[in-house]
């Protein structure tokens, strides 16, 4: 939230004074809360017991209401720390059934056990405004089991989200303003601060300062950590097969992911530094060199264009820009980039800086097991994709998985030029095994899982064909990839290979040439 406090507009003042302070401290136990949610295309309702919401201090420790908030006067900032746990959450959605739409979709339903919401406002002492806020959801580990059909239901339920979800990343581009990115010019003044308050302040204050800067929120961010997650995947043996020649049928796959985390920093200034994130590595830190060229490469093709515009200004002056624009210049390597076939650059500056909604995903490790079925004999499950790391001695923080999604956006809305959004994945120290059951029924599993996504799409007239396909540059990482391709041993042969072993201790695939050895 942002804006000022109701509290403070309530007892009649506009500052962060008393009745700001009674309010944060107070308590608050839910013994059952559910909430109904109606959809196009299907209800939902979620169900918590045992909510509980209270201030803990900095460690996120039950302690004297005094210590659950930090004030720096100098700045005139005020950190206040808040958690939420609850015991259970019921998660259900079901499609609704018509007349007209006829589609059979199990419910969905997910069951977690205790989890909590950690929660750091920074807000300003003058006018409590909100400046920035971290939140962060954790939960423990969790085991789902979900049919082919429950899947499908997954992603036509979040399919038939998009068009809210569209508009709301709209509406929260639009509120990027000053006020929300002062956190950010504060922290690039902060070395400057540091010196100024050491020589002016007590020891105190600076042993307050100090505390202030470590627990700072820099930028509003979202979090979600997952300590274990174990998801099966299985045939819905109760639906008739629409393919009568399925190559694989009743197989079930089990995916699992250690450590996973989500990072979304919605508000994040594009020549910014992310030393200051949550889960800052070495990965980020090649993500972001790879970034900058590619901004510095948008940055030369709009001069370009600028200059262009400009030539042709002065050999027909009688012609605006708009009305006759030199069309075969373009910015990027594809002419349906975002912002850039809709908009030519003008001599007015956008008067924001340009900003990134950066995604990020880490998995310290995963495993996927191969496809398991019913004929089968019982045996200790196989790995299709593994992480290698201990055996290769590697560090333990070194993710297995990194992804980084980027998109570029300005604030006021305006349709200025902005960069491809681009895609960064890091690979590390995986090992593919070569199964042909299991590639078969995944095969399987995603034609069909497309096809009752498309027929889900034109049921509702979710279809939206006038987007056309924006580019992304993609970059993907590899260390230490291994492929296994096992071979079928006979009787007669004892001495053949079990396996052929092909091993890359490096890679980089992409599609830009922004990338070593790819000038």
């Amino acid at each position: 939230p942002n804006g000022p406090s109701p509290i403070a507009t309530a007892s009649g003042q506009s500052e962060y004074g008393f009745a700001e302070k009674v309010v944060e401290g107070i308590s608050v136990s839910v013994n059952s809360i559910i909430i109904r949610i109606g959809a196009k295309a299907f209800n939902a309702s979620f169900e918590l017991s045992q909510l509980r919401i209270y201030s803990v201090n900095a460690k996120w420790e039950h302690d004297d209401l005094r210590f659950t908030r930090l004030q720096e006067s100098q700045r005139g900032e005020v950190l206040t720390f808040k958690e939420i746990n609850w015991q259970m959450i019921r998660i259900e959605a079901d499609a609704i059934q018509s007349c007209q739409h006829e589609i059979m979709s199990a419910p969905v339903r997910l069951i977690t056990n205790q989890s909590k919401i950690r929660i750091i406002l920074k807000r300003r002492l003058k006018d409590c405004n909100v400046v920035a806020s971290k939140l962060i959801l954790i939960l423990d580990d969790l085991l789902w089991v979900l049919t082919d059909s429950q899947l499908k239901a997954m992603v036509q339920y979040a399919k038939s989200l998009s068009e809210a979800i569209e508009k709301s990343a709209e509406q929260r581009k639009s509120l990027a303003s000053e006020p929300m990115q002062s956190s950010m010019s504060a922290y690039n003044s902060q070395e400057m601060m540091k010196t100024q308050q050491s020589s002016a302040a007590s020891d105190q204050n600076d042993a307050i300062v100090r505390l202030f800067n470590d627990f700072d929120v820099k930028e509003t961010s979202y979090h979600l950590a997952i300590s274990h997650l174990d998801l099966h995947i299985c045939d819905d043996i109760y639906t008739k097969e629409k393919d009568a020649n399925r190559r694989v049928s009743g197989g079930a796959m089990q995916l699992s992911f250690s450590q996973l985390t989500i990072d979304y920093y919605p508000f994040h200034k594009a020549d910014e530094s992310c030393s200051h994130w949550m889960h800052y590595s070495d990965a980020t830190k090649t993500r972001s060199e790879w970034a900058e060229e590619l901004l510095q490469e948008f940055k030369g093709n709009v001069e370009l264009l600028k200059q262009a515009v400009k030539d042709h200004n002065l050999d027909s002056p009688v012609k605006s820009p708009f009305q006759e624009s030199p069309q075969h210049i373009q910015i990027g390597k594809d002419q349906t980039s975002k912002g850039i076939s809709k908009a030519f650059v003008s001599s007015q500056q956008p008067k924001e800086k340009l900003m990134s909604s950066p995604v990020v995903v880490r998995l310290a490790d995963v495993n996927f097991y191969q496809v398991s079925t019913a004929d089968q004999c019982r045996r200790s499950p196989k790995t299709l994709i593994s992480c290698n790391k201990k055996s290769l001695y590697l560090p333990q923080e070194m993710p297995a998985i990194h992804i980084e999604f980027t998109e570029y956006y300005y604030p006021d809305g305006k349709d200025f030029p902005v960069p491809n959004a681009n895609l960064y994945i890091q690979l590390n120290a995986l090992q593919f095994t070569l199964d042909d059951r299991s590639i078969l029924w995944l095969n399987q599993f995603v034609l069909d899982m497309k096809q009752s996504l498309s027929q889900f799409m034109a049921m509702y007239k979710l279809n939206d064909n006038s987007k056309s396909e924006e580019h992304v540059d993609v970059r993907i990482d590899g260390l230490m990839i291994k492929l296994i391709i096992p071979s079928e041993r006979k009787q007669n042969h004892r001495d053949d290979p079990y396996a052929i072993s092909i091993q890359s201790s490096e890679m980089i695939a992409t599609n830009a040439r922004h990338s070593p050895y790819c000038r």
